[in-house]
């Protein structure tokens, strides 16, 4: 049987504002002692499945510095300490986009990488996205805003255009359970 590991002591050796990491030692309960397990504690974010009134996806493209490509993916944010998952997606798809939505579903909250990332995401599907707003961009976003047709987004998922994780699920979430 599987058994959870004991933590025998626990150091943070970077903390900053969105990241933080432990250089943990632990017993693994079966014999044998790590003593430098690192873990990854990442603010938790919200993902938007953004559907217009019309039936296209909202995508933003945008550079992503730690792939140093420009990506194409669903609207996305972090959730600030008082806000919940759904208020941070709803404010993420005005600010990002400039669309807005009366009509949200949740999709789930899912890891990111368990065995070393302590965080998590939430996906949501907002239908029904009406254009409401010009952009409210931070000071470190440059996006561009697309829609695409249900075909056009399976194009590029399948050509691998679309390659981060949360909007992976999200698209295969949808699709199984015949959201769109």
């Amino acid at each position: 049987m599987t058994k959870k590991w004991r933590t025998i002591s626990s150091e943070v050796v970077l903390n900053t504002p969105g990241v933080k990491v432990r250089k943990d030692k632990v017993d693994m309960m079966n014999g044998r002692v790590v003593d430098d397990f690192y873990v990854f504690e990442i603010n938790e974010w919200s993902t938007i499945v953004p559907l217009t009134e019309d039936g296209k996806l909202i995508i933003v493209e945008q550079y992503r510095h730690g792939v140093g490509d420009i990506t194409l993916e669903f609207p996305a944010g972090l959730i600030d300490a008082d806000e919940s998952p759904l208020i941070t997606a709803q404010r993420e798809l005005t600010e990002e986009t400039g669309y807005s939505s009366d009509d949200w579903r949740p999709l789930g909250k899912y890891h990111l990488g368990p065995s070393k990332i302590l965080n998590s995401f939430h996906l949501f599907l907002a239908k029904n996205c009406k254009l409401t707003h010009a952009q409210n961009l931070d000071d470190t976003e440059d996006i561009r805003v697309l829609t695409v047709t249900l075909e056009e987004f399976e194009r590029l998922f399948e050509e691998g255009k679309i390659s981060d994780v949360d909007s992976s699920i999200g698209w295969l979430i949808c699709q199984t359970k015949g959201l769109f």
